[in-house]
């Protein structure tokens, strides 16, 4: 029997068949769910998001709810995606005003 392997240029082998650890986090704060390099912060810390925002490490986990259902920070998403390889999400034009709607 012969196995071949297909592997992407500049893309780090996974063989253990198991999905690597992302290297980045959600993080709830002012609103939205920014991008933080997952790492040893602890609580107290003060972090970057990924567009540049200065977030404190907190002394417990935020609720899951509604703190995770809070849109992501679109400056985090995109430099997220292009961080880790993922297609940017596509840009939707602005919605057509109808006709006959009121100023």
């Amino acid at each position: 029997m012969t196995v071949t392997t297909q592997s992407v240029v500049d893309a780090p082998m996974n063989l253990s068949g198991l999905t690597p650890p992302e290297p980045f986090r959600w993080f709830p704060c002012l609103g939205a769910r920014h991008a933080v390099p997952r790492g040893s912060a602890l609580p107290g810390d003060r972090i970057e998001s990924l567009c540049g925002e200065s977030l404190t490490v907190p002394d417990v986990e935020p609720p899951k709810y509604p703190d995770w259902l809070w849109p992501e920070c679109v400056e985090c998403d995109s430099e997220w995606r292009e961080r880790t390889g993922r297609p940017q999400r596509p840009r939707l034009p602005a919605p057509a005003r109808a006709s006959g709607a009121r100023s």
